[in-house]
This record gives structure tokens, C-alpha cells and sequence, in this order.
């Protein structure tokens, strides 16, 4: 009997199937999906008599050895189960530390329309204060010139 490595986990039923000429029924998951409740295989169910096992030379470690991989294919699954569980607590907070990022860039955003607000007002209370000094200086200018002009009138 020429051996082909099964694919999938269907393949090794099939294969065991050949191997004892009689369907061999597994408890596992529906559909092979990840379930953590599944316990592993029990070699003492397969084969259903020693003695029509015991005429097969080789085929005993294929068995064991297709049974090995059954079970590391299913602790793969709840391995997979768990992974999703994980993946599912990482993208939400993920998607919290999205929203607080999204929440961060709005009040960044407000606090810089604030400041160039402020930044504005500053300017124009800049300018007004220059220019009332200015003005100040002026009125100054125009005193004394025309305080002088007076006072020569005058005498």
C-alpha cells in the first residue's frame, strides 16, 4: 500500500478508514472547528481487535502516528480558539486606543485654533498699544511744539 501524506483532517480519516476496512468514527469538534472541551484520542479504541491489527507490520506506528497528529491538529484548534480570544481583546483595545487618539487630535485641533486665537488678539492688543503710544508720542510732539509757538506768542 503506497502512502500519500493526508492533507487534511478528512484525509486522515479516510486513511484510517482504508486501514481497517471499516469506517472509523472520532469524537471531535463539529466540523473539526476549535472546541475546547475535546479530549484527545484514545489508541485503546483503534484498532477494534488486536489480533486483525497485529497482521498489519508497519501500519500499527502509521496508525499511532496518524493518531499523533490528529491530536496535535485539534490542540492546534483550541491553540487557534484561544488565539482568537486574544485577538479579539487586542482589537478592542485597539479600537479604544483608536477612539482616544481620535479624542487627543480633536482637543489638540481646539487647543490650536484656541492659541491662534489668542495668538490674534495678542497682535491686535499689540498694535492698539503701539498705536496708542504712538499717538501719546505725537500728542507729546504736537505739546511742546505748540506749547513753544504759544509761549513765544504770547510774550
Amino acid at each position: 500500500m503506497d502512502f500519500d501524506p493526508p492533507v487534511t483532517v478528512h484525509h486522515l480519516l479516510d486513511y484510517c478508514s482504508i486501514i481497517f476496512s471499516q469506517e472509523v468514527q472520532l469524537v471531535s469538534p463539529a466540523s473539526f472547528s476549535s472546541s475546547m472541551d475535546v479530549t484527545p484520542y484514545d489508541t485503546a479504541i483503534i484498532p477494534p481487535s488486536s489480533l486483525e491489527f497485529k497482521g498489519r507490520t508497519g501500519e500499527s506506528q502509521n496508525i499511532k502516528d496518524l493518531l499523533k497528529i490528529l491530536n496535535k491538529i485539534w490542540s492546534f484548534e483550541e491553540q487557534h480558539g484561544s488565539n482568537i480570544s486574544l485577538v479579539k481583546d487586542l482589537k478592542a483595545g485597539l479600537d479604544h486606543s483608536l477612539a482616544t487618539i481620535k479624542d487627543l487630535l480633536q482637543e489638540k485641533q481646539i487647543n490650536r485654533q484656541d492659541f491662534m486665537k489668542q495668538v490674534a488678539e495678542d497682535k491686535l492688543a499689540g498694535r492698539s498699544t503701539e498705536q496708542d503710544r504712538t499717538k501719546s508720542a505725537l500728542q507729546r510732539q504736537l505739546t511742546k511744539r505748540s506749547g513753544g509757538s504759544l509761549k513765544s506768542f504770547l510774550r
